[in-house]
């Protein structure tokens, strides 16, 4: 969310305590982990792994019609 709307985002309200968990937050600790460089690289990572995927099925799509 801090890449693509950071204005979302309200880190601030978390607890300031380390040893307190934020509610309703799951995986790493964003007060420590989150990013915008860090979902950047995130995007970008899904983004590369769908257009793998989309040639990789476009291309059985094409050899299904050739086979028709």
């Amino acid at each position: 969310m801090m890449a693509l709307h950071p204005e979302l985002v309200h880190i601030e309200n978390l607890p300031k305590d380390p040893e307190k968990w934020p509610l309703a937050v799951g995986g790493k600790d964003p007060r420590v982990y989150a990013s915008p460089e860090h979902g950047k690289r995130i995007i970008q990572f899904n983004l590369e792994r769908m257009e793998k995927i989309l040639k990789k099925h476009l291309k059985l799509l094409r050899k299904q019609d050739l086979t028709k």
